[in-house]
């Protein structure tokens, strides 16, 4: 399959996005949030936890575009310049607070962007940041009384001139602080610039916040060791940083929650920090709370210890939700329905968790995640006893109503008869439609058992002009691939070390060595020792982490083939970007009848009915939600390089990439627009030592959509065996590093497969 793409040489816009920060240090699990969320890590305790967390959303006409707090009051600006005080459970009221202007060379200026920033006496400092072309701004610093008279304004263009600020706090005596370059910047209550707070050596401040005794706080990160961040008191009478409080796993933004305790959020969970202890647990879980975790943007706690939460999903929208833990037994009554997954990362599920919670009336999902990959890394051992716990309540009495399993796993538990046949519910629905080799590729012994909301391709890829025949090919096989190799000796054909070449033989071609009815194998002959002699040609190269399009950038370009991941509409042309060609040929991997060997693989798991669940009716519900629930392609940055995935049902999938080709924008190789309908969303720029590069997001074009959905129906599962390929890669790794010779490596490989497939029997 080949298509032809324009390059695009364009400069893109001058702000680079925002981007969430990765967490910094990791702590050990703590069973205690258990008994605060419910979700249970597989230590036999019950799953539900005596509180639940309620969500009261506020989303107003003009969109919330920044917010702060004080006391039970959340004051909020709306994108057109409006300001509200509003109290939870109450109506917004609008305060007298006129729109910003200010008058340049007869210029009559205005406010793009506010900053909001409560002070202790209740006044309101606002940031504001007038665009003047062809200067970068102006910034005015404005305080505000309660009613919104105005107190004071200053211009704070010079001092915030090389930053744009999105961290504030207020200290107990009015002086308000901005995160800056390296350092904060001080202001005091007339909104005079009072000087800089310097981190200390090696230290960048990250996220700051202030509690209700008038203490700010800083989270500071050590650019010498990146595993580790500290929170500092600002001492403001000496403008310096205090002995730090503790070592914390922060992820973005910071509250503090209480006495010597501190709030954080990364990626699908509220973490809370206690400095007391110095331990870092899991306070709620965001799509049990009905909230996208995606679209989390900052939080704050009002006096009570509600947590509230600006959410933003797309530019120039965002509203409010306020957090509250309620006792179980007076909770508003709902069915609860478990999913039991062992990490939940994948965007697309949690962003169905959320509205399935949101908008039922009488059902509730509660996620059960057995591994956390910010308190659990680092660990010897965590991920596989997470896993063994998974697997043990699936056997058990304490099943999950759900489950987001690998693919891997599917046969195991359908030999057992755990997984509900998912056919009836598909074929009483009517409505959705599945491409036949999806149906093919979840049916274990004759049942449905699971189906995937989100699809991925993986396959091998290069520029067709360097391929030669292969470039025009359909696909090939192990003796065409290793020909092909031989045949270029002066190129790089694979970006892979020994033991990836030898995986890309093997998706597709276990059935060369293994019978599975039979349960026998032959991993002595002499066709395998031919394969691992000539991958072993390859032990001195190295290999490649990853295979996702972006990560292609941090990849030596001179490969010949690339092995791909096509998880988002805008990868065909980010990877024609990247490559630098018009031309890409997706050869696949190599197969036994030389067919297309793209692998078709679920997008972060798939969703089974467990056969003992008793609320099936209202988990297929949701199943059918996975499927459907794309109805809302992601638009921010954020949300567009997280998500990852094509629709599984085919006419949402026909609506979906409808809807993400609206309005295409492409550039010609002489910079003309040949394409128009808006600017490219965002764009991406990665710099090394080696090179520079920046690609964009652009709306993708049907053309390369039919491209990922011919992709899409032509590729294949491949039911190789975890296990096998495990065995294989761990003792080929002996010939590779030159320990042992090929043949004893095999016979190593053979003894242990054919106890594993005796096993099977």
């Amino acid at each position: 399959m080949r298509i032809r793409q324009k390059t695009h040489d364009k400069n893109p816009p001058n702000a680079a996005p925002r981007r969430k920060l990765r967490l910094a240090v990791l702590f050990p699990a703590l069973f205690l949030a258990l008994a605060l969320t419910g979700c249970a890590r597989g230590d036999g305790e019950e799953d539900a936890s005596p509180v639940v967390f309620e969500t009261q959303f506020h989303s107003p006409e003009g969109g919330v575009e920044d917010f702060t707090v004080f006391g039970d009051s959340v004051y909020y600006s709306t994108f057109d310049g409006e300001f509200y005080q509003w109290t939870p459970g109450g109506e917004a009221k609008k305060l007298d607070i006129d729109s910003f202007t200010i008058e340049v060379d007869h210029r009559l200026l205005q406010a793009d962007h506010r900053l909001l920033q409560a002070d202790h006496q209740g006044n309101l400092y606002v940031f504001y940041n007038v665009p003047d072309p062809p200067k970068s701004a102006t910034r005015y610093l404005v305080k505000y009384d309660a009613a919104g008279k105005e107190l004071a304004r200053q211009n704070v263009s010079l001092p915030t001139s090389q930053f744009f600020p999105y961290e504030t706090a207020a200290d107990g005596e009015g002086r308000l602080y901005l995160k800056g370059m390296g350092k904060l910047l001080q202001f005091d209550g007339d909104c005079s610039y009072a000087g800089a707070v310097e981190a200390p050596e090696g230290e960048t401040p990250i996220w700051l916040a202030g509690d209700a005794a008038g203490h700010v706080y800083c989270c500071l990160y050590d650019t010498q060791d990146d595993r580790m961040s500290v929170i500092r008191e600002v001492d403001s009478q000496t403008a310096s940083f205090g002995n730090p409080l503790g070592e914390a796993m922060l992820g973005n933004y910071l509250a503090t929650y209480g006495e010597n305790r501190f709030l954080s959020y990364a990626d699908t969970a509220l973490y809370l920090y206690d400095l007391t202890t110095d331990t870092q647990t899991v306070l709620l879980q965001w799509a049990n709370c009905d909230i996208d975790p995606d679209s989390v943007e900052r939080i704050a706690t009002l006096e009570d210890g509600r947590i509230v939460a600006h959410l933003q999903e797309d530019k120039d929208c965002g509203e409010l939700a306020v957090v509250t833990q309620v006792p179980r037994d007076q909770a508003a009554e709902k069915e609860v329905i478990t999913l039991g997954v062992l990490q939940s990362g994948n965007s697309h599920l949690l962003r169905c968790i959320s509205q399935f919670n949101r908008n039922s009336t009488d059902c509730r999902i509660e996620i059960r995640e057995y591994y956390d990959i910010y308190l659990d890394s680092g660990q010897t051992e965590a991920r596989e006893e997470a896993r063994t716990a998974l697997h043990m309540d699936i056997s058990s009495g304490r099943c999950p109503d759900l489950l987001v399993l690998e693919y891997d796993d599917l046969e195991t538990y359908a030999a057992k008869g755990l997984l509900e046949d998912l056919a009836p519910y598909l074929e009483a629905d009517g409505d959705l439609e599945l491409a036949d080799n999806v149906l093919e590729a979840y049916t274990f012994h004759g049942k449905l058992c699971a189906l995937p909301g989100a699809l991925q391709i993986r396959t091998l890829a290069g520029r067709t002009e360097r391929l030669g025949e292969l470039g025009d090919a359909t696909g090939w096989t192990l003796e065409d691939m290793m020909d092909f190799i031989d045949s270029n000796p002066d190129s790089t054909v694979f970006s892979a070390d020994a033991g990836q070449l030898l995986e890309y033989s093997l998706i597709f071609n276990q059935s060369h060595f293994v019978d599975w009815e039979a349960h026998t194998c032959d991993f002595t002959s002499d066709a395998f020792i031919r394969l691992l002699e000539f991958c072993g040609r390859f032990s001195d190269r190295k290999g490649t982490e990853g295979a996702e399009v972006l990560d292609m950038m941090e990849r030596s370009n001179l490969a010949l083939l690339h092995e791909v991941e096509l998880v988002r509409p805008q990868d065909i042309t980010l990877l024609a970007q990247i490559l630098g060609t018009e031309d890409i040929s997706y050869v696949g991997f190599p197969t036994v009848d030389g067919r297309m060997g793209s692998l078709l693989e679920d997008c972060g798991g798939t969703c089974a009915i467990s056969a003992k669940s008793k609320h099936k009716e209202a988990a297929w519900a949701f199943v059918e939600l996975l499927l459907t629930g794309w109805d809302n392609p992601p638009k921010s940055f954020a949300a567009l390089v997280g998500t990852k995935g094509f629709p599984t049902e085919l006419g949402t999938r026909e609506r979906y990439f409808a809807k993400v080709t609206e309005n295409p924008y492409r550039i010609g190789e002489d910079g003309e627009i040949i394409t128009y309908g808006g600017e490219p969303e965002r764009y991406f720029f990665y710099a090394s030592s080696a090179r520079a590069m920046q690609v964009f997001f652009y709306t993708p074009l049907p053309e390369e959509t039919d491209l990922i959905c011919a992709l899409l129906d032509s590729s294949t599962t491949a039911r190789s065996g975890r296990q096998i390929s495990s065995i294989v890669s761990q003792e080929a790794q002996g010939y590779f590093n030159g320990q042992k010779n090929a043949a004893d490596v095999a016979a190593l490989i053979q003894n242990r497969v054919s106890v594993y497939l005796s096993e099977q029997e």
